[in-house]
């Protein structure tokens, strides 16, 4: 999974159940609630979920998915029995993805979490401004 930042390569990842469901929902608004302040700061939002493919209540500016593998790889998917019967479910949750590797995970959707987020993302891009800004002096 390569990622389109051009700075950092960071973006806020998603993980979410249906978008169907009132749970599903209550996520997606929460994160689209964030999503300027994270793109203030130039960390893109993509968004894995079960049924991205047939919404129609797509935002443009985000990436929409709908790729098991890319759960499977970021742990977003959860295996539980039910009944004796094994189920493979949808776990909420967020990733600070830095090129293909996770920076940051949070396993809840709040608030919070959010806030977490969001200042690690900001710390890591502000590194990378130090660097990038340092590459740039002129030697003497």
């Amino acid at each position: 999974m390569k990622l389109d930042n051009p700075m950092t390569g960071l973006e806020l990842t998603a993980v979410l159940p249906s978008l169907r469901t009132e749970r599903g929902q209550r996520y997606h608004d929460l994160l689209l609630q964030w999503k300027p302040s994270f793109a203030a700061i130039d960390v893109p939002l993509d968004i894995v979920t079960e049924d991205a493919g047939d919404l129609m209540m797509q935002d443009p500016e985000v990436l929409y998915m709908e790729d098991r593998t890319v759960m499977e790889k970021l742990g977003g998917l959860q295996r539980k029995n039910v009944f004796g019967k094994e189920t493979t479910t949808v776990r909420a949750s967020l990733y600070l993805v830095l090129d293909t590797e996770v920076a940051a995970r949070a396993g809840r959707i709040n608030e919070s979490s959010l806030v977490r987020l969001w200042r690690k993302a900001f710390d890591i891009q502000t590194r990378a401004a130090g660097r990038l800004m340092a590459e740039q002096l002129p030697d003497l």
